[in-house]
């Protein structure tokens, strides 16, 4: 097992499952609309559920901007329609995975990718609160209790920093600059997750210093109630040179989880101690199959989306054992857990058991294949679908 990271164990994993469903389902439906009376606008990268409604990220074909348009979760009913005009904004849908909207105390924030602003917009209303620019780099936005998180590189130069937004208002200042180190280069392309640990929030963030032909990984717990650095790590040691590493924090109770690109680990939010680490072995593609890849706590799973390979993976959060795999989830935005079942977009819609890694179900959306992340109304079990030019809300199958 040479060459793994810092001192990991690898795993071999279970041996291949059956992963065809025995029985195709269907499912009622509930209401159907066109994504847009304009046949310019297509499908962005998803939806998400709130309060009653659906809101769905659309693009505009032709280069004109981008927009998030409202639905009404039991009747489909169209609401607001916010459009993106800003120069630029073409062909770069705002539900990307970086710039994922997020829902914080009744706002709705987001990130474009080209023009590099920053929204807060009222959900029931589609009236922004504000916008306002930032500066280069900015990445992975999250929320928690009434501020935003993102990470981005300061003017000066040779610095990243932590940056703290006040949600109902934009007002921003820096909460952590990360500390220069000569030879490394910052890219600020990390991912943040929050925790409570001890009654304590714990804001945890990974930043890469680039240095060729390797580059250095760190991990930071940075103590919000505290208003100070809790804890630092350098997790990888041996990373090959990506300016673009893509490494993901989940936190789930007062642990982190961190899927970096040979695998997964878990640290104690309040210390930084690693728990565990799990090497995955088996990937034809090499090493570095966890390059833009998504990580998700689900109940008592961590599941993860890896790019290169098209795998959807199941661990035991507790333990790091990985429970299962399966095939063929290229593509995949999201992973939904509701009523013990994992849900994921993949052409087809799928549900899964995640005790058994077996398929329970797979649905074939009959206005075309679903790859935008799907949203759940969990107050009323319905799922909303969203194809190439149709949002549709179907009856969870049983």
């Amino acid at each position: 097992m040479a060459g793994l990271p810092f001192g990991c164990k690898g795993v071999d994993l279970p041996g291949p499952v059956d992963t065809t469903p025995k029985v195709d389902t269907t499912a009622a439906l509930v209401w159907r609309r066109p994504l847009s009376p304009d046949s310019s606008i297509c499908a962005s990268f998803g939806a998400l559920f709130h309060n009653g409604r659906f809101m769905v990220g659309r693009s505009l074909v032709t280069s004109t901007g981008e927009d998030i348009a409202q639905f009404d979760a039991l009747t489909g009913q169209r609401g607001w329609v916010w459009l993106n005009t800003a120069s630029g904004a073409s062909g770069n849908p705002i539900f990307g995975n970086q710039h994922f909207p997020r829902i914080a105390e009744n706002v709705l924030t987001f990130g474009t990718t080209p023009d590099g602003n920053l929204y807060g917009i009222n959900p029931a209303t589609g009236i922004p609160f504000w916008s306002k620019p930032t500066r280069k780099g900015a990445n992975n936005f999250g929320t928690w209790k009434s501020h935003l998180y993102f990470q981005q590189l300061l003017p000066s130069g040779g610095h990243a920093a932590i940056i703290q937004a006040n949600v109902h208002t934009g007002a921003e200042d820096t909460l952590y600059t990360v500390p220069a180190i000569d030879g490394y280069t910052p890219n600020p392309k990390g991912f943040c997750g929050l925790t409570a640990a001890n009654g304590d929030d714990i804001l945890v963030f990974q930043h890469v210093r680039v240095k060729s032909p390797y580059s250095k990984i760190d991990l930071y717990g940075y103590n919000l109630t505290r208003d100070s650095l809790a804890w630092a790590t350098s997790t990888v040691e041996d990373s090959v040179n990506y300016p673009h590493i893509a490494v993901c924090v989940a936190a789930g109770g007062s642990d982190v989880y961190y899927l970096h690109q040979r695998g997964f680990a878990c640290y104690n939010g309040s210390t930084g101690a690693r728990k565990w680490n799990t090497a995955i072995v088996d990937n034809p593609y090499g090493p570095y199959q966890f390059r833009d890849h998504k990580l998700f706590v689900c109940g008592p799973y961590l599941v993860a989306l890896a790019f290169n390979s098209e795998r959807l993976y199941c661990l035991d959060r507790e333990t790091g054992e990985v429970l299962w795999k399966l095939p063929g989830f290229g593509g995949a935005e999201n992973v939904h857990y509701f009523r013990e079942k994992l849900y994921v977009a993949a052409k087809n819609m799928y549900a899964i058991d995640p005790e058994k890694g077996a398929i329970t179900w797979r649905f074939r959306n009959p206005t075309g294949s679903v790859f935008a992340s799907p949203a759940i109304d969990t107050a009323n079990g319905n799922i909303l679908l969203v194809d190439w030019k149709h949002v549709s809300c179907y009856k969870i199958p049983q």
